[in-house]
């Protein structure tokens, strides 16, 4: 949407500030699976890929064992 010095200021700024959230929260809940990287910003505090997974599974052989 920007570009030069003026759109990577702006990109500083929103990063440093989701940077600060995400650290806050990782810290007050060990529950919660955060990543924090330059190259990734997950916005889900909560991960509930294990459960959707899980959910999934069970849905599977629940209709595999009805055949």
């Amino acid at each position: 949407m920007f570009s030069g010095r003026f759109g990577n200021w702006c990109e500083a700024l929103a990063r440093n500030a989701q940077k600060r959230k995400m650290e806050s929260v990782a810290r007050t809940s060990p529950l919660r699976r955060v990543v924090i990287t330059d190259d990734v910003l997950k916005f889900h505090e909560e991960d509930r890929r294990q459960q959707y997974n899980l959910r999934f599974l069970e849905q599977r052989e629940r209709l595999l064992g009805q055949r």
